[in-house]
């Protein structure tokens, strides 16, 4: 049974057809050498006598059954690799069971092995178990009323048994014996096929239920890829806003706070200059609120949505140096460079954290800012005269910003010794 796994479908079914052809062959030759036989020892009368009709000339027979045969060797082949529907495959077999009658209408139905190599073409054309059942009792039912004492109710032919033993004793059992050796391996070719038939079907049916597990498996793995990706999806809109809130509200309320303190030190002393800086602090403050929620909805500042990212890192420092009374000073030396969003966001917020750390934590009255083009980055480094530290302590400002320059593979430095020092490298 091993073996049977192995085994080659079409290649059995050739060996039918030729098994078939040999016998078919076999059987015409023996009606057209017994009629020569006959012919020869002057046995015609007593030969016609034993017939129970009269016979086909035999040369017709030779030549005749021959022909049909190879026709319906033709057709096989010829719609092997033909994809064809249920009812295609019927028309197809119909065809091909006119031919099986027709030979043995000529070699008067002494042989119906024939019909399992019809049998098999039809599974091999149509390859679908749940016809298969019904065309076999289909087949049964026309092998048993094709032999010769039941078609012989409606046909007027002669029997070949008739022939065969017409021939002397020591012939007719060779005849007998022969016949039933290749009627034997036509017989075993056929269970080789359905064996081999059913267990290529079990191992199709395996492979697919192997199939549908590994696809199964792949959907579980996708829906908790899907899973993850929407908790990643949801864990960096989460820092996005968070990271979107503390630059805008964390660099407006440093620069509110800085004014606020400013207005307590004037307002005994100009309240002129004193109604100034909160005027100055009201557009702060408008501005603040318009930047956080254009965070909320994932928009961009709204000074880089009103003009370039030179006037706006511009219009940033104005708005800050006249809140803080921090005197803040932009070189900015990028050319005409067409940069995306992306870019233009993390060097707006960078600078607009630079300065705000250099007020909020540093205390420092001036800032230098410069923005340049080295080969092919950007570097920006923004200098101020504040307090300064030894070791630099990386908040929540700072982590965020190197996130965002990081993501667009950049490079953050930071340095406390001389006051402080942010370095910022972003590929172009």
């Amino acid at each position: 049974m091993k073996l049977i796994k192995y085994v080659n479908l079409r290649n059995i079914k050739y060996l039918m057809l030729i098994v078939n052809f040999i016998v078919i062959t076999y059987m015409a030759w023996i009606i057209l050498s017994t009629t020569n036989y006959v012919v020869a020892n002057s046995l015609a009368t007593v030969f016609l006598r034993n017939l129970e009709y009269l016979p086909h000339r035999p040369e017709v027979v030779y030549f005749a059954t021959t022909i049909l045969y190879l026709c319906l060797f033709c057709i096989i082949i010829y719609f092997e690799n033909q994809k064809m529907n249920l009812n295609q495959a019927i028309v197809t077999i119909i065809g091909e069971l006119i031919i099986y009658f027709l030979i043995g209408y000529f070699i008067y139905f002494g042989y119906t092995g024939l019909i399992l190599v019809i049998f098999v073409d039809f599974i091999s054309k149509i390859n679908k178990n749940h016809s298969i059942p019904s065309f076999l009792v289909i087949m049964f039912i026309i092998s048993t009323f094709s032999r010769y004492n039941m078609i012989s109710t409606l046909v007027k032919i002669p029997s070949f048994t008739s022939y065969v033993e017409f021939n002397p004793g020591a012939s007719v059992n060779s005849i007998n014996f022969i016949m039933s050796i290749f009627d034997g391996i036509n017989f075993l070719l056929f269970i080789i096929y359905l064996l081999a038939f059913i267990t290529h079907q079990i191992q199709e049916n395996e492979q697919i239920s192997n199939e549908l597990v590994m696809i199964n498996s792949v959907n579980e793995q996708l829906k908790v890829y899907a899973t993850l990706t929407e908790k990643i999806g949801e864990n960096n809109e989460r820092k996005r806003l968070a990271r979107e809130l503390h630059d805008t509200l964390g660099h407006a309320l440093t620069g509110i706070s800085a004014g606020i303190d400013a207005c307590i030190t004037l307002i005994d002393v100009d309240v002129g200059a004193t109604k100034k800086q909160l005027e100055t602090l009201s557009k702060v403050v408008r501005v603040g609120i318009g930047d956080v929620r254009n965070s909320l909805l994932k928009l961009r500042p709204d000074a880089l949505k009103q003009s370039s990212l030179k006037e706006a890192l511009a219009k940033v420092c104005e708005n800050f140096q006249e809140a803080s009374q921090i005197k803040i000073a932009l070189d900015y030396n990028l050319p005409d460079l067409d940069l995306d969003n992306l870019r233009e966001d993390a060097i707006f917020r960078t600078i607009q954290e630079g300065i705000t750390n250099s007020k909020r934590h540093g205390q420092a009255s001036e800032v230098n800012i410069s923005v340049n083009k080295i080969e092919n980055e950007i570097v920006i480094i923004i200098k101020d005269n504040g307090f300064g530290c030894k070791k630099v302590q990386e908040g929540y400002g700072i982590k965020q910003m190197k996130e965002r320059i990081q993501a667009l593979n950049g490079s953050v430095f930071l340095d406390g010794n001389d006051g402080f020092c942010l370095s910022v490298t972003l590929k172009i």
